[in-house]
């Protein structure tokens, strides 16, 4: 089973890299449309260059951001926890633990 956030990091960098190759063909001709060969050269070396280069750190830093959101996620889920102990709650405790492994 695939991930929510790996749907959305996998949509985010598919994204950058329709936006890389755009903003190239924009650059070098000022427009999009009917580039013919040469357009094909810019639009296949902007994508190379995207998948070789921008694509890696793009995954690089969505996978801190995923780490981080993971991590006060975490930290959250435990004071839930804790707090559910405290008061000797056990559907809060049982809701809590259930977002672990969902």
């Amino acid at each position: 089973m695939v991930s929510r956030w790996t749907l959305i990091k996998n949509f985010i960098v598919e994204q950058l890299k329709g936006a890389a190759v755009k903003a190239a063909l924009i650059k070098f001709f000022g427009t999009t449309l009917g580039l013919g060969i040469k357009g094909w050269v810019i639009k296949t070396a902007a994508t190379t260059l995207f998948e070789d280069i921008g694509e890696p750190i793009a995954r690089m830093v969505l996978n801190q951001v995923g780490y981080m959101y993971d991590k006060i996620e975490g930290k959250v889920i435990i004071a839930r926890i804790k707090k559910a102990q405290d008061e000797n709650n056990p559907g809060d405790y049982n809701s809590a633990i259930d977002d672990i492994y969902s």
